[in-house]
């Protein structure tokens, strides 16, 4: 299994992997095949009710290595309610482990999350963390960072609470400047559309970026439910669901930020050449589009001086 598993972290980086998004939109159905044969060659079932991007983040961060010492704590960026990371970053790394979300209900906490040791779960924003300075050993964040408003002051509260030397692992996207950057979740009654369900996706790649809003209500006018047309629109260009971050916009951060960055891994898709040339011409100081996930480890210096993306 553990050699199933890195086979699927190579494809998922691989070039054949940056179609993907380019097939679920116009083969829909060769995508749900594709993705059929990849559970069944590698099923999650065994990961403790981790979803698929949960359990590759939190073993990709577990191979960051240097040991934890009692006392440490873990914290996460962007818990679930479900509280199913926390218990995963418990069980590896033996450490406690604090979460935040600014949505999250703790009224509607699972008894098994809310009262166990050690896994406390809170409604804060990452903008304004509720630890004291240096009181953190390592942070995770996965699926998170594109939802982050004012990336930059979460990423200045993250180095507050981190011990010195401490590693700030994240993976996350889809980010704006990608095909389905929209990230679109929208439910009303008994429909829904999201951006990641096979068939439940009414947005046309990158129409986010290259339509307004009444184009793209044209677009895909009768594919859904009038209720749930205005819900998609009011989720695109009205929502603080996501930031609206372009590729550059995270680069900027992380070079602005007093972290040192170890590692900024982008997963790359394929732009058809003409969906490219009108990107650019959309948006002449943007260049890359490409780019639908990223992974960052930083490091918080022991000293001062931060590094730099290469």
């Amino acid at each position: 299994m553990q050699v199933l598993r890195a086979l699927e972290d190579a494809a998922r980086r691989s070039w054949l992997a940056g179609f993907l998004p380019l097939v679920r939109e116009r083969l829909p159905w060769l995508h749900r095949a594709l993705l059929r044969l990849r559970d069944r060659a590698v099923p999650v079932a065994e990961a403790g009710g981790l979803s698929r991007y949960q359990d590759r983040a939190l073993r990709r961060f577990e191979a960051l290595g240097s040991p934890l010492l009692p006392g440490d704590v873990l914290l996460e960026i962007g818990s679930d309610e479900a509280g199913a990371v926390l218990a995963g970053l418990a069980a590896r790394f033996g450490a406690r482990v604090a979460g935040v979300n600014p949505l999250v209900n703790r009224t509607q906490l699972p008894p098994a999350t809310s009262g166990r040791p050690g896994q406390p779960l809170a409604q804060a924003d990452a903008r304004h963390l509720p630890f004291a300075d240096e009181s953190v050993s390592r942070i995770f964040s996965v699926a998170t960072l594109e939802h982050v408003l004012g990336l930059e002051r979460a990423l200045q509260e993250c180095y507050r609470v981190l011990a010195p030397g401490g590693l700030f692992y994240a993976d996350f996207g889809p980010i704006w400047s990608c095909s389905v950057g929209h990230h679109v979740y929208a439910r009303v009654g008994d429909e829904e559309a999201r951006h990641w369900k096979p068939g439940k996706n009414p947005v046309p790649n990158y129409a986010h970026l290259l339509l307004d809003r009444e184009a793209l209500r044209r677009r895909i006018d009768g594919t859904l439910s009038q209720p749930l047309l205005e819900a998609v629109l009011a989720w695109i260009y009205d929502g603080d669901g996501i930031n609206r971050l372009f590729y550059e916009d995270y680069l900027l951060a992380f070079e602005r930020s007093a972290f040192e960055v170890v590692r900024f891994q982008p997963v790359l898709e394929h732009v058809p050449a003409r969906t490219q040339r009108a990107l650019r011409q959309a948006y002449p100081e943007r260049r890359e589009f490409r780019c639908r996930m990223i992974e960052v480890v930083l490091r918080k210096p022991p000293g001062g001086a931060h590094g730099r993306i290469a």
